[in-house]
């Protein structure tokens, strides 16, 4: 839990990098802890790395308890929309819906 909350000091403080890197080693010692994996896409998200914060936030809300899905989808919808926002796209361009079996392979 050290490595965790570590990282969660530090994403308040806006330290992103050393978030990421406590997020990173809370995840090595506990691979499935939910919590590590939400300090991990959080860090990500703030750090520009959307698509890795997409791809993890997926993982973490593959392996949440049912309580944790909330904030696993709360983070995850505010990490797509700074994705589609810093590709210049919003809700809107996807009134149509989007398939995701056909997107490109790094959309999915």
């Amino acid at each position: 839990k050290l490595f965790s909350n570590r990282s969660m000091c530090h994403a308040r403080m806006a330290r992103w990098p050393q978030s990421h890197c406590d997020a990173s080693a809370a995840l090595h010692l506990w691979p499935g802890w939910t919590k590590a994996q939400y300090r991990l896409t959080e860090a990500l998200a703030n750090s520009g790395q959307l698509k890795a914060a997409l791809v993890q936030a997926r993982k973490a809300r593959e392996g949440a308890l049912k309580g944790e899905v909330g904030d696993i989808s709360g983070l995850q919808a505010r990490t797509l929309g700074k994705a589609l926002r810093a590709d210049g796209k919003t809700l809107k361009d996807f009134d149509n819906g989007f398939d995701v079996e056909k997107a490109p392979p790094e959309q999915q």
